[in-house]
């Protein structure tokens, strides 16, 4: 009896062990599945995390190669290619910026230098020195001048300096300093098909200008330096010239005065 009950529990059945085996065995495979396909389903995912980092990667690299041109363009448009200091459009900028940071009792000075006889030079060197002569004159303006000043090439032979700070006094002081620099030490120049270096003697002109004193608006301390310029052009060159203080603001200041005065005098009162 004992051996029928144990070959019965045995047996397939409605009841049986083997219908358990086998439900066991299904839910093992669906688990076996449903677990490969999370684990291919997190291999894609994977790889295609990957390949995004790869991407984003390569769009940095190509966003700094990118902003390193716009960098370059940028600096190119404003650094003359001959000297090296920045061309006229940064000479422009840089007064105006200086203009808008001066407060209502701060000023800067500005100095215009010339290049004496550049086209003596060009005409007897050639245009190779006439390219030799502003690198090294530009040189010796930048090496010159304070960190927090300004130097730029205004175009040919012409540069422009702002002394950011400074009074007319001290400016002078520092043009006389700049012009000794570009007098007292001849310029080298080497000619390339024989190689023989020669010296040419260089000397700059300069006018002084001073904002609030000159001139009020960047054209109107242009002018006034310019204009200092050309009078130490004429006065000999190799010299420094202040700009005169404008006529017409004394006329206007005369005649405000007057009508001051006027104004306050018993006769008018009556």
């Amino acid at each position: 009896m004992v051996v029928q009950l144990a070959h019965e529990v045995n047996q397939p059945g409605e009841n049986g062990f083997a219908d358990e085996t086998g439900e066991t065995a299904m839910a093992f495979r669906e688990l076996l599945e449903q677990y490969t396909r999370e684990v291919e389903a997190h291999t894609r995912l994977q790889r295609n995390y990957d390949e995004m980092q790869i991407m984003v990667r390569h769009q940095q690299k190509m966003f700094t190669v990118v902003k390193q041109l716009y960098n370059e363009q940028v600096q190119a448009a404003l650094t003359d290619a001959v000297t090296g200091l920045p061309n006229h459009r940064a000479v422009m900028n840089t007064i105006e910026e200086e203009i808008a940071h001066c407060e209502s009792d701060s000023s800067f000075t500005m100095l215009f230098v010339d290049i004496d006889h550049f086209k003596l030079v060009n005409d007897t060197f050639g245009h190779r020195a006439g390219d030799a002569v502003p690198l090294e004159v530009a040189s010796r303006l930048r090496t010159g001048i304070r960190q927090e000043d300004f130097a730029g090439r205004y175009g040919g032979e012409e540069f422009a300096i702002v002394l950011a700070g400074c009074d007319m006094e001290r400016a002078s002081s520092i043009c006389e300093r700049l012009r000794a620099s570009i007098a007292e030490v001849l310029c080298t120049y080497e000619i390339e098909e024989t190689q023989n270096i020669i010296t040419i003697p260089v000397t700059a002109s300069f006018g002084v200008a001073s904002f609030r004193l000159n001139g009020l608006s960047r054209d109107a301390l242009i002018e006034s330096a310019d204009q200092a310029m050309y009078m130490a052009k004429h006065s000999g060159r190799n010299r420094i010239c202040r700009a005169e203080i404008p006529q017409l603001a004394h006329a206007e200041e005369n005649e405000l005065l007057s009508l001051i005065v006027e104004a306050m005098s018993p006769k008018s009162a009556s």
